[in-house]
């Protein structure tokens, strides 16, 4: 690849330019809330553990070692207090450095200044980034790990003198060694990405012994840190066979994978859209548009059996939460309201697949004549880099596919590369310039991202709000069931880790599950069992009652004396209720 030298000498700030925008964009959804998000609570407590005592400890939740994260959280929680606020800002600054290394690294793929910014800005306001970005996750850890080791991989193959070479591959493989230990997932860029970017610099002199040697020193480390973890008291195991391999597994694997795929092209279709500046012949447009209600109701078919019943956004956790669906036990009882109604979302899936096949089919129909040799030789040196290290990754969530699902935060290494090579070739074969299309639903998802954001946040800040309350009319913490997000906390808070089935307990923890008396068989969902030491008297809920799934059975929880806690949405409905309920 040719080094790519700055236009003037501001072009070397455009990389905070886009962190500050993404600075500006978490701060407008009121990002801080003494509770979990999703179930980084487990992290955060292990960041206040280190904080004290300069170990990694566990509390019976956590698959990966989280390494370094809880480092850098624990040195925020040591300066700035023990609070939830004070361990997501170490967050705020990786996800801060994450936007900025994106913007380097699409420029030196080859983008326009004005593309590589618009590509970290489209990363940056993503509708998975920005909500992971204000949590304490691993997903920003990982990709900021993956990103730095392109970004070093880059160098290398930008580089003139072999010393210099030599210099940015060790980099790259020593800076992806530490950060991988945040996400395992991660290690596939030491160990694939570094020595595809070898193979391309193989003539250079000492390149493949010295490729050789970080290869077996990053299996090495890999290998040692989990088998490390492995033994870790209150450690999570988590094998690669995690089930039987049979026709069901197999019949998972397609419907999770393939959900999966449209869950990252409905992530790209602001780019995917740019292409429809290529004009098709009517009976081209009436192909796509025939084709893609074909394809939408096979990909509804494959995927019907996720939560999201084959439509938009196909695989869920982050989406879900921001606004895309609401379902019943999401981690906390009731189903939370959202503005998307199933027909809404069956047209939106229609729409994606529709803009996907235009993008197939300009692509087909302007195949690109370079006149320039080096455009193909950047495009082969960009393909060896990246694409082994996407397939290697895809192969990795295989497994999941198989016996779990994969969830969309899952999917931002996908998407970031995506964005590189959509730009890429919208740049060559569309114009420097983006259509207007693409802006517009650019803003579009950044203004979901922003408001659907706020209302999660708002969400968990009005549970913080309704169990303050129930507990200055003093009742116990342990009485209330807030959301696992909450009650994970307090879990580990009163018996020292939350309970999983896999994980073995010293004899002091007891792992007893909890139950109500009389409570039938269909009502079991109320109670966490991952939280036996919680005896709730109240249940907070976004229903106003909690319905038995066997029917002819009696309502589980009703509505108690106390009023519900109101607070305020940026998306309809615009005002909402935590309920506080109880046992009939």
């Amino acid at each position: 690849m040719r080094s790519v030298r700055t236009e003037n000498g501001l072009e070397r700030w455009d990389g905070l330019f886009c962190g500050l925008l993404w600075l500006l964009a978490a701060l407008l959804t009121r990002p801080f809330v003494e509770s979990g998000l999703i179930d980084d609570f487990s992290y955060v407590k292990s960041a206040f553990v280190f904080a004290d005592t300069h170990r990694l400890v566990y509390n019976g939740w956590a698959t990966a070692t989280i390494g370094w994260q809880i480092a850098w959280g624990g040195i925020f929680a040591h300066f700035f207090g023990h609070t939830y606020s004070a361990v997501r800002l170490a967050n705020f600054v990786t996800s801060f450095a994450t936007v900025w290394i994106a913007q380097a690294a699409f420029r030196r793929s080859g983008l326009s200044r004005r593309n590589a910014a618009l590509g970290a800005v489209a990363l940056a306001l993503c509708p998975l980034f920005l909500p992971m970005s204000v949590s304490f996750m691993s997903d920003i850890s990982g990709l900021f790990s993956i990103l730095v080791c392109y970004y070093c991989c880059l160098r290398a193959l930008q580089s003139k003198e072999d010393s210099h070479v030599l210099g940015w591959l060790v980099a790259a493989s020593l800076l992806s060694i530490v950060g991988s230990t945040a996400r395992q997932i991660a290690w596939m860029s030491p160990l694939v990405m570094v020595p595809s970017a070898a193979w391309l610099l193989h003539r250079k002199r000492g390149v493949l012994p010295i490729a050789v040697v970080l290869w077996l020193l990053s299996a090495a480390v890999m290998l040692g840190s989990m088998r490390w973890f492995a033994h870790q008291p209150l450690s999570v195991p988590e094998g690669v066979i995690q089930g039987a391999v049979n026709a069901r597994s197999f019949r998972e694997l397609l419907g999770n994978m393939t959900a999966a795929i449209f869950c990252l092209l409905f992530m790209l279709v602001p780019l995917l859209a740019a292409w429809t500046a290529k004009r098709l012949r009517a009976a081209r447009v009436a192909a796509v548009a025939v084709g893609a209600l074909v394809v939408t109701f096979v990909v509804r078919f494959l995927t019907a059996h996720a939560m999201e019943k084959g439509w938009a956004p196909w695989t869920g956790d982050i989406l879900d939460k921001i606004g895309m669906l609401g379902y019943r036990n999401a981690w906390t009882l009731g189903i939370e309201p959202s503005p998307l109604a199933p027909w809404a979302r069956a047209l939106l899936s229609f729409i994606i697949i529709a803009l996907t096949l235009w993008f197939a089919l300009a692509v087909i129909n302007n195949a690109h004549k370079e006149s320039e040799e080096n455009a193909a030789s950047e495009w082969r040196s960009l393909l060896i880099l990246t694409v082994p290290f996407l397939a290697a990754y895809f192969v990795l969530l295989c497994p999941r596919a198989m016996w779990g699902i994969v969830i969309d935060r899952y999917l931002l290494p996908p998407i970031a590369f995506g964005i590189l090579f959509l730009l890429r070739m919208s740049q060559e074969r569309i114009g420097s310039r983006l259509p207007a299309i693409s802006y517009v639903l650019l803003g579009l998802f950044a203004l979901f991202a922003i408001t659907g954001t706020h209302d999660w946040i708002a969400m968990h800040r009005a549970r913080v709000e309704a169990v303050q309350r129930l507990q200055s009319q003093s009742v116990d913490r342990l009485q209330i069931e807030a959301g696992y997000q909450m009650d994970g906390m307090a879990q580990i808070d009163r018996a020292g880790a939350v309970i999983d089935p896999r994980v073995h307990y010293p004899a002091e923890i007891d792992t007893r599950p909890w139950t109500l008396p009389d409570l039938p068989h269909g009502c079991r969902e109320i109670l966490n069992p991952h939280t036996p030491a919680l005896h709730p008297h109240y249940f907070l809920s976004a229903s106003e009652t909690e319905a038995s799934l066997t029917l002819g059975e009696p309502v589980c929880l009703v509505q108690s004396n106390e009023q519900p806690q109101v607070y305020g949405a940026w998306l309809p409905p615009f005002q909402r209720r935590i309920y506080i309920l109880q046992r009939p």
